[in-house]
């Protein structure tokens, strides 16, 4: 990966080059293999909708992933991590990916904000004057506009993403938020903030592809859980509809280790051979009813 990474200084404080970040990001440069994704949920991703990895290269030839195809990969695996179903980060998905110009009474009521866009962007004010909003054509999708934002603020970047709401999602950043108090949509938050939700983090995953790693975000917005208390709520919410027992092993007051054990109903016997066969670090007890395999206990061991 390390001939696609992006040096943030680059394009840090310079929004003239937004045009050319956008099409950096949609440039496909990286394989299936880079990401952390397994072969099959990536198939099985693609199969359902989730994913739009359009094959730009000859038949037969392996298909490419550009910088926002993989942060988009990287949310869904966390999505599916916290127990969203297909059509749940279906939803999400429309709103990520719709155009974040479209809606002409917003755009108009931010531009109205001259003072404050020109002190943010260094803009001038003569230039700002000659937009007119019924003009402008711009294709940002939300996406785009969140990794060209933090490529340009270098900014610690979250999602808000709610599970009964999964159509609602709210960024935040130091920068953004202030965006909200200039354009009056707080009271977004004030109807959701008490909801239950998860908190994505954009910046650990575009750290991956930036030069400069974690420490080219500046602290914007802090995060609740730390990495290990995130690790394990991640956990948790996994199939959690199969959740049977939790145990967290500690030491020196520091989690350690996690055994969950789920249970699930099987219909044959083939199955618990594929489930062998795959040679994960659980251990698996087979419960039966009358001779006939009923159903199984996977308990699984995470190190944290």
């Amino acid at each position: 990966m390390s001939n696609n990474k992006l040096d943030i200084l680059n394009f840090k404080g310079d929004f003239d080059r937004a045009i050319y970040l956008q099409h950096k990001l949609n440039e496909r440069v990286f394989s299936k293999t880079e990401i952390d994704v397994v072969y099959s949920d990536f198939t099985n991703w693609e199969r359902n909708g989730l994913l739009d990895v359009i094959n730009n290269h000859q038949k037969g030839s392996h298909k490419k992933l550009s910088y926002v195809d993989y942060v988009w990969v990287s949310i869904v695996k966390q999505l599916r991590g916290f127990g969203f179903s297909y059509d749940e980060i279906k939803s999400v998905k429309k709103t990520l990916f719709s155009n974040m110009f479209e809606d002409k009474e917003l755009v108009k009521e931010f531009l109205s904000k001259k003072e404050y866009i020109s002190k943010k962007s260094g803009m001038k004010i003569n230039d700002l004057n000659k937009l007119d909003v019924n003009e402008i054509n711009f294709q940002f999708i939300m996406i785009e506009f969140l990794m060209i934002n933090i490529m340009g603020f270098a900014e610690r970047t979250v999602i808000q993403c709610f599970k009964d709401n999964p159509e609602v999602v709210i960024p935040l950043s130091k920068n953004l938020i202030q965006d909200y108090q200039e354009v009056n949509v707080t009271d977004l938050f004030n109807r959701f903030i008490h909801k239950s939700h998860v908190c994505i983090s954009l910046t650990d995953i575009m750290q991956n592809f930036i030069d400069q790693g974690e420490v080219a975000f500046e602290s914007g917005y802090p995060s609740v859980l730390s990495k290990h208390e995130h690790n394990i709520l991640k956990a948790i919410r996994h199939n959690y509809q199969d959740l049977k027992s939790i145990n967290i092993r500690f030491k020196e007051s520091k989690a350690q280790m996690l055994e969950i054990k789920m249970m699930k109903k099987v219909q044959v016997e083939s199955r618990i051979l594929e489930l062998i066969k795959n040679g994960e670090y659980s251990t698996i007890e087979i419960k039966t009813v009358d001779g006939n395999i009923s159903h199984y206990e996977k308990t699984e061991k995470i190190k944290l």
